[in-house]
């Protein structure tokens, strides 16, 4: 899932990195126009929810949290759940 912008606005509208790095991919928000992304439920940036909106909400700004851009290699947890399942991929 991914977030488009509002009509007639260019500043970014995604609620998580993923959803802010796939805008600037399709050309939808420009490099400058980054923000500073926190999770909406706990307000840190650590979260795995900041990540990926999917991803729950730890209530945590530790470092190293699985899911989280900050200190592991970014996931969408969602994605490991179906990997788990026969056929299933990442």
């Amino acid at each position: 899932m991914t977030h488009a912008p509002a009509e007639g606005t260019l500043a970014a509208t995604a609620d998580c990195i993923t959803c802010e790095n796939d805008q600037r991919a399709r050309g939808e928000i420009e490099l400058w126009d980054r923000t500073f992304i926190v999770c909406p439920a706990c307000g840190n940036k650590r979260c795995p929810r900041a990540s990926w909106h999917a991803n729950p909400c730890s209530h945590s700004n530790a470092p190293g949290q699985p899911g989280s851009y900050y200190g592991t290699a970014p996931i969408k947890l969602e994605a490991l759940a179906s990997a788990d399942k026969p056929g299933g991929t990442i």
